[in-house]
């Protein structure tokens, strides 16, 4: 590894028991629309094919167009995402459950733990509020204000229109302390080793 023999990095994995949301079946069961079957030829379904070596090597694609839709495809599922006058609108195509972890986990305040157990690949659509698309760009490293209104302070934890978005397939967010894996830098030089 290139971090380890420049910087002599070593770095060691934990678990600790934190604040999170636990993806969950809601009471009324799953609603969930599961994906059709892929195709036989690898790359046809929009992802990209897996490495010819057997090599574990994550490969995803990203691309925008003019109108400001922005498309994903990697291993987890597709996204697509289109502006609208009230925030953003995601269609997830061939979604795992370690895909909707992903996507949700971007606009909420905790990391996010699936307890589902789905193991099939799902396609739904998410309207997401503009407030959450501010805390999208935020956790991204840009700087962006919303204008609030007189008197009205930080989100309360669990006020994503994420939360609302999800139940219509059955799904939950459910606050509750669970088990995250961390990775833990035990050293790290300032200056690289010469070539």
């Amino acid at each position: 590894m290139l971090l380890a023999d420049r910087f002599k990095l070593t770095l060691h994995r934990s678990t600790t028991e934190q604040q999170a949301y636990a993806l969950v079946i809601a009471k009324g069961g799953l609603k969930l629309k599961e994906s059709p079957p892929d195709s036989a030829e690898p790359g046809s379904d929009g992802t990209a094919p897996s490495p010819a070596d057997g090599g574990q090597v994550v490969r995803a694609n990203v691309t925008s167009n003019t109108q400001g839709v922005v498309t994903s495809s990697g291993p987890n599922g597709n996204v697509q995402m289109f502006p609208s006058q009230t925030g953003m609108r995601l269609e997830l195509t061939k979604m795992t459950a370690a895909g909707m972890v992903e996507i949700l986990g971007r606009f909420v305040d905790r990391p996010i733990v699936d307890m589902t157990e789905l193991k099939g690949k799902y396609d739904l659509t998410l309207e997401v509020g503009l407030e959450d698309m501010m805390t999208l760009a935020r956790a991204s490293g840009m700087a962006v204000q919303l204008p609030q209104a007189a008197g009205a302070g930080a989100a309360e934890p669990g006020s994503s229109s994420v939360f609302a978005a999800i139940q219509q397939y059955g799904l939950k967010l459910d606050a509750r302390k669970a088990p995250i894996e961390l990775l833990v830098i035990d050293h790290v030089e300032k200056d690289p080793t010469e070539n």
